[in-house]
Parts: structure tokens; C-alpha cells; sequence
């Protein structure tokens, strides 16, 4: 089910305006500068990364696994010496998400909440990268 959830939350992401233009070029290949689990050599920045964390299936009634409870992971990652671009995208991505309404294939969504932040840099050959974003409880049938 997992690729279905990332093509709904892909589909969500890219389909925001106010988020893809605050974002760098795509690279090429993409259409939006939004990646699943890693942006690909060359990425320009500020660019959007999203992962799947955690699932645990909850069984009911000898369904062994009727609802499917994640755990996603969004954040912005920008190279700079503040984190000020990747915490405005963290903001969009958090008004976007949280408790939105999701159209997922084969599935129904129960919620989709914020559930904690993401925040700290990366220092790699003394280039500072920005990350921000958060967790998301994601959970359907």
C-alpha cells in the first residue's frame, strides 16, 4: 500500500501552487522539485523529501491487518546559513497536510495529523544544509 500512499501524498504536495513555486527547479526527470526518500545528485535547493518512518497494521475482528497506521516523514532541505527558507516550506507543508483530506487508491483515510517537528543541520566538506519538516500520523482502511 505504501505506493499508493505516496503517490496520494505526492499528488497533495505537488498540487499546491504556494508550496512548488517556494521550492527550487526540478531536477531533471521530475516534474517538482519533490522527492521520495532522496533527492537525486544535483537536486537544486530548497527541495522536499518524503518517507515512510513506521507502519503498524491493527488487526480486527480476524482481519490481521484492517487498518494501517504510519508514520511519514516531510521535511524541506535547503543549503544556507539559516534555516529560514526550509522552515517557511515546513510551514506550508504543515498547513497542507495537517488534518487534510487525502484521496488514496484502493484505501480510505481515517487522518492525516502533525504529529511532531523535524528540525536540525548537516554540515558535509563545511557546507551547512537546513532540514525542517515533520511527522505525520497517517491512518486508513
Amino acid at each position: 500500500m505504501s505506493t499508493a500512499i505516496r503517490r496520494a501524498l505526492y499528488g497533495k504536495l505537488a498540487g499546491d501552487s504556494t508550496l512548488t513555486t517556494s521550492l527550487g527547479v526540478a531536477a531533471p526527470g521530475y516534474t517538482q522539485a519533490i522527492y521520495h526518500e532522496v533527492a537525486p545528485e544535483g537536486a537544486q535547493f530548497p527541495y522536499l523529501i518524503f518517507q515512510k518512518q513506521a507502519g503498524t497494521p491493527t488487526g480486527t475482528f480476524g482481519v490481521p491487518s484492517a487498518m494501517e497506521n504510519d508514520v511519514w516523514l516531510v521535511k524541506a532541505v535547503d543549503r544556507s546559513t539559516t534555516a529560514d527558507a526550509a522552515e517557511a516550506i515546513a510551514k506550508r507543508v504543515a498547513d497542507l497536510l495537517n488534518d487534510a483530506s487525502l484521496s488514496i487508491s484502493g484505501a480510505t483515510l481515517c487522518y492525516l495529523r502533525r504529529e511532531s517537528d523535524v528540525q536540525f543541520p548537516e554540515v558535509v566538506d563545511g557546507v551547512t544544509y537546513r532540514h525542517a519538516g515533520s511527522l505525520f500520523r497517517l491512518v486508513y482502511t
